[in-house]
């Protein structure tokens, strides 16, 4: 008869109502609760909670992050490494003070300024090239060319930003097949949460059928879409010549 081994109480080891970290401030306990009442809470919908906190908030705070830890049942330090992986996340630490308000600002560059800015012009005197890699209506040729002014740019009006079009359709790609909660899932140890949808036979709507979105449209047609747009007369007309 093998030997009885008697293991004291205080060495066992009993499953933890909520996974270990720092306490959780009861006022974030609460708000986390309310603005994810009837909301998913398992580890694939992580970021998208996260983007309601941030949405909500306007930042991620650490209160925030711990009391979305304990709704989730995640670790803390896990929530907090997907938080501050993605750049579009504004994760404010213990002690940090919380960024300020987003100003939006339409212009905000040199070039842009410059459409109809004679003013702007006459403080540069000494500027003598505007080089970038995009269209450029934006910009006042005439009066840069009058003062000597060179306008540089690999592109020309009417040509679409690729760059852009691409971009759009990297976005496209990654909602549908969940390519950033999949990252997050592997990252965190766990093999892939499925394999997302497919494109084809689904409805491209693109609001303003201009030259990026002719070229969006094109990639939807590419992958088996139905391509719909909305947009003024002109753009209409376009979309039908397009088919």
């Amino acid at each position: 008869m093998a030997d009885t081994v008697a293991i004291p109480v205080s060495k066992i080891r009993r499953p933890r109502p909520v996974p270990k970290g720092r306490p959780v401030d009861p006022v974030a306990r609460e708000e986390i609760a309310k603005l994810l009442d009837g909301a998913p809470l398992e580890a694939q919908y992580l970021i998208e909670n996260l983007h309601r906190i941030q949405d909500r908030y306007g930042s991620l705070s650490a209160a925030h992050l711990n009391a979305l830890a304990e709704l989730m049942k995640l670790a803390q330090t896990e929530v907090y490494e997907v938080a501050t992986f993605y750049h579009h996340f504004d994760v404010v630490k213990e002690g940090e003070k919380a960024p300020p308000k987003i100003t939006v600002r339409v212009c905000d560059t040199y070039s842009c300024q410059m459409a109809g800015a004679a003013e702007l012009l006459e403080k540069l005197p000494k500027l003598r090239l505007i080089s970038q890699r995009s269209v450029y209506p934006h910009i006042d040729v005439d009066a840069c060319t009058r003062r000597g002014i060179v306008v540089s740019s690999n592109m020309h009006a009417g040509t679409p930003s690729y760059s852009t079009a691409e971009l759009t359709w990297a976005l496209i790609l990654a909602a549908v097949r969940r390519i950033p909660q999949q990252a997050a899932a592997l990252r965190a140890g766990r093999w892939q949460l499925g394999v997302g949808t497919t494109l084809r036979g689904k409805t491209l709507g693109i609001y303003g059928y201009g030259r990026i979105g002719r070229v969006v449209a094109g990639y939807g047609r590419a992958f088996g879409m139905n391509v719909v747009a909305w947009g003024g007369p002109g753009s209409l007309e376009r979309a039908r010549a397009d088919g």
